[in-house]
């Protein structure tokens, strides 16, 4: 991302919207997974990535919520 990360992002986003869901996709392994779920983040798609995989993560978290 240009300005900010993906931790920036995920704490605005959820300051402006708590229940919105949020995938962090990143090609960068300096996240501790743990801290970016703490924050709120259903997941981290770690790149590279196929669009079925990010597909399938859209699925199943409509099928459940």
């Amino acid at each position: 991302m240009p300005e900010g990360d993906a931790v920036e992002l995920l704490k605005s986003i959820k300051a402006i919207s708590p229940k919105t869901p949020v995938v962090i996709m990143t090609g960068y392994s300096e996240y501790d997974g743990d801290d970016i779920l703490d924050l709120g983040a259903e997941t981290i798609l770690n790149k590279p990535f196929s669009p079925p995989d990010f597909f399938q993560l859209v699925k199943e978290y409509q099928e459940n919520n």
